[in-house]
């Protein structure tokens, strides 16, 4: 009976502690949440809130939107012990050419937080 007293002890230490480390290091960066973040874009200076990595709208030229993630990666850019990603995203505006843009998302004070654009091409 003892022996199992000092189990369960032990087993809500490690839990508690587990949860204490979690809260420390903030939220874990998932796929989902880098597929469903707002972005600030530099060719259409506008944000968008990605779903499930894509985003559409407008029905005419003018205003037609697409921007989808191409690629990411998640990794600890910034040696903190957190993860964070990087992105590329591509934008279409209407025309035949595809707008690509790289950006990171640093995780910072239990948040993601965008960095600068670098705009990596045009294709057409």
């Amino acid at each position: 009976m003892m022996e199992r007293k000092k189990s369960f002890f032990i087993l809500l230490n490690f839990i508690f502690s587990l949860i204490f480390c979690l809260k420390a290091y903030g939220e874990v960066l998932t796929e989902q949440k880098i597929k469903n973040f707002t972005y600030h874009l530099a060719f259409g200076e506008r944000l968008v809130k990605l779903k499930d990595g894509k985003y559409e709208a407008g029905s005419k030229p003018e205003d037609f939107i697409r921007v989808y993630i191409d690629k990411f990666s998640i990794k600890d850019l910034d040696g903190d012990g957190v993860n964070d990603a990087v992105v590329i995203l591509v934008g279409n505006y209407g025309g035949s050419g595809g707008f690509y843009e790289l950006t990171a998302l640093i995780s910072k004070d239990d948040k993601l937080v965008q960095t600068n654009l670098l705009c990596l091409k045009v294709r057409g």
